[in-house]
């Protein structure tokens, strides 16, 4: 299917070490502060998408990284992401697109 070959950037296991950049706090990045696509799964085997970042409650740190928020007002840690309205939880955007105000 169209998720098959859908492998996470090179540098995202450091982003979810070291959080997203701060010079580009809108910039929407899978598996750290947006969902994975489809099909892809957590871990550090080949292809997977490393440790979702969240708190010692499980709390994501950077945002909605497993596509359980609808909608509404969220901050992430220091204020990493933040959005007014409507939250888009589908991974249909190309990686690392920066989102449209």
């Amino acid at each position: 299917g169209p998720e098959e070959g859908v492998v996470p950037p090179p540098w995202l296991i450091n982003m979810q070490r070291y959080g997203p950049p701060p010079s580009y706090p809108h910039l929407v990045i899978p598996g750290l502060n947006a969902p994975i696509p489809r099909g892809a799964s957590f871990g550090y085997h080949p292809g997977g998408w490393g440790k979702p970042p969240v708190d010692e409650f499980g709390n994501p740190l950077y945002g909605d990284v497993f596509g359980t928020r609808s909608g509404g007002r969220f901050r992430g840690r220091g204020g990493a992401l933040e959005k007014d309205g409507d939250v888009s939880t589908s991974v249909d955007f190309a990686l690392g697109a920066m989102e449209s105000e």
